[in-house]
């Protein structure tokens, strides 16, 4: 994982804007009526609703003697931010078609919750005088994993507006974009949820023989850490539709796409990934 990476596309970004300012007020001494076609270049952000689609056992390794549910749909809140480059496509100021390049770093984590059987087990129970007694008891279980995954990614995107009227445009974007894996991380565990007075029996083999441990006493943590098999790279494919506010010198283009899962996050798992994501691109003009 690369920890300082948000901090460093800020830094670009901050950069970006102060060069497209120093840009805008220097006109070339040597052909002062001679301009070509802008590009346009500037800072993005915005919002993932992001969405995992899996069938990972709930219980990793082979436990086929213990019955166990699976995760399958989880969810969560992420963000990204970066850079965008555009070329129009023929006369800027009556092009419908553009090349839309973009530079993020983006977060897609999620959460999974599953509800196992309520069954007959053996637990400690406590008792009023602070001591514990192994008791078989109906209890009730769930599967929790918190997953982090962050990406850079670089969005290849062509662009039409079908609405293009003085300075103001509405159209559709559409392309692929890979993601290179920055972090693919989970806490993978069980926690005892009834009895409330119920604990569970520490196993010491579970912790020498498979490296997992008990948090508390109601927590059997089966993994915090990687990800198994996860890819270093993820392809998918963008498509959405955007609104172009365009002023003298520079756009504000607000945007929703839908991020659609080419690749598998681990292919151990059938584990997609894919995001509603909805931002800002703001591009200042360059010539």
């Amino acid at each position: 994982m690369i920890k300082g990476l948000p901090k460093i596309l800020f830094m670009v970004i901050i950069a970006l804007v102060c060069f497209t300012e120093v840009s805008f007020g220097q006109a070339s001494p040597l052909a002062p009526e001679s301009e070509g076609e802008p590009f346009y270049i500037g800072p993005v952000f915005g919002y993932n609703r992001v969405m995992h689609n899996t069938n990972k056992p709930a219980i990793p390794l082979a436990l086929d003697e213990v019955p166990c549910p699976s995760f399958e749909n989880g969810s969560a809140n992420g963000y990204f931010a970066g850079v965008s480059v555009e070329f129009m496509i023929g006369k800027a100021a009556n092009s419908k078609s553009s090349i839309i390049g973009r530079l993020l770093y983006n977060t897609f984590p999620s959460y999974f919750e599953q509800q196992g059987d309520d069954l007959p087990t053996t637990v400690n129970i406590a008792q009023s005088d602070g001591t514990v007694v192994p008791t078989e008891t109906i209890t009730s279980i769930n599967y929790l994993n918190d997953i982090t995954y962050s990406t850079v990614s670089f969005d290849a995107l062509f662009k039409f507006n079908f609405v293009n009227s003085g300075n103001f445009g509405i159209g559709i974007v559409a392309g692929p974009t890979f993601d290179l894996t920055m972090q693919a991380t989970e806490i993978n565990r069980l926690k005892l949820v009834s009895p409330d007075n119920a604990l569970l029996i520490q196993n010491p083999a579970l912790v020498q023989e498979r490296g997992w441990s008990y948090p508390d006493g109601k927590t059997l943590q089966f993994n915090d850490g990687d990800i198994t098999n996860a890819a270093g790279l993820r392809v998918g494919l963008k498509i959405g539709g955007q609104i172009e506010y365009s002023f003298k010198k520079f756009m504000v283009v607000p945007n929703i796409m839908y991020n659609l899962a080419i690749t598998e996050l681990s292919p151990d798992y059938d584990w997609r990934v894919n995001a509603l994501q909805i931002g800002v691109d703001v591009r200042f003009a360059i010539k």
